[in-house]
């Protein structure tokens, strides 16, 4: 291959990746609490319907959800960014947090007869 086509294509893989790091949103669902500071108080979800945690046009938010070990049922977190939606699947005894989204709601999942959950979120 010439020195010219390598160079090519050695900048074309470098645009790829800055460009997919650019537009990439960060999450983590965690074991632990990631809710070091202040959290909000414990708050009840009943289903099957959706509440919505952050719903922007434009501008993108930060959420952390946690949903601890005692609650009745599991929690199903939805986020929208880039254009894409993408899910935690179901959660208890965790935390989602979740950087850059554009949207974000929680969903009470039917869980040992239940179908409520508890959750609270961190305070910024």
């Amino acid at each position: 291959m010439k020195s010219g086509k390598k160079l090519a294509l050695t900048l074309f893989t470098i645009g790829m990746v800055v460009s997919w790091q650019a537009y990439g949103d960060e999450y983590r669902v965690s074991g632990i609490d990631l809710c070091p500071n202040a959290t909000s108080d414990l708050m009840l979800l009943r289903g099957p319907d959706d509440i919505w945690l952050a719903h922007q046009d434009g501008d993108t938010a930060n959420v952390t959800i946690c949903v601890p070990a005692d609650s009745p049922g599991n929690a199903f977190v939805q986020w929208k960014s880039n254009g894409y939606w993408k899910a935690t699947g179901n959660m208890r005894n965790s935390c989602a947090e979740i950087r850059g989204a554009h949207a974000v709601k929680i969903r009470a999942v039917q869980s040992n007869f239940h179908d409520v959950t508890t959750y609270y979120t961190c305070k910024q």
